[in-house]
């Protein structure tokens, strides 16, 4: 953005004065964040080239792409001027066993054939730290249970997505003689 230019005087105002302050230029980039921290959301750490570690805020909810901008962080100015902005956009690391799809999450749940059939109560993960979870008597391998508004964030506001857990039948370990 450039400012204005002051003066006039003799000339018919073509302005042969000073430049006044001019804003600095916007500037971009790319961050890489955790998978969890995108799904809640959070303050964290980033060692930004230049800058040093900044502490930014990441939305709950925010997702691969999502764009971040962070006030006075760009170029500087010049004359006095103020800095331009720094946006940045999210990459967000695969997560070893959840997966997204949209504010739902998914697991895959190892459980054993006998909890399948009898039904069982097990712990599950979520984003949030574990939870039991009531496997029906009966369920079958590659079932799947819903927790509800155990998901990432729904993008500005404060609902949840679903947690699919799908349920992956395990053998025990045979010995042989």
């Amino acid at each position: 953005m450039e400012a204005g230019i002051a003066g006039g005087g003799g000339f018919g105002g073509f302005g042969f004065g000073r430049q006044g302050p001019t804003r600095g230029s916007d500037a971009e980039g790319n961050v890489t964040i955790d998978f969890l921290d995108a799904v809640r959301g959070g303050k964290v750490g980033l060692q930004l080239q230049g800058m040093g570690e900044l502490q930014v805020t990441i939305p709950a909810g925010a997702d691969q792409g999502t764009k971040i901008q962070l006030r006075a962080k760009g170029s500087p100015g010049t004359g006095g001027g103020p800095p331009g902005d720094l946006y940045l956009k999210l990459k967000v690391r695969p997560h070893a066993f959840f997966r997204r799809e949209g504010d739902d999450l998914h697991v895959d749940l190892p459980v054993a054939l006998h909890e399948l059939i009898q039904g069982a109560e097990v712990l599950t993960p979520t984003p949030d730290g574990p939870v039991s979870l009531k496997i029906p008597k009966g369920s079958a391998n590659g079932g799947k249970l819903r927790l509800a508004g155990k998901g990432a964030t729904k993008r500005g506001t404060k609902d949840r997505g679903n947690l699919y857990v799908h349920l992956q039948a395990t053998l025990p370990n045979a010995t042989l003689p």
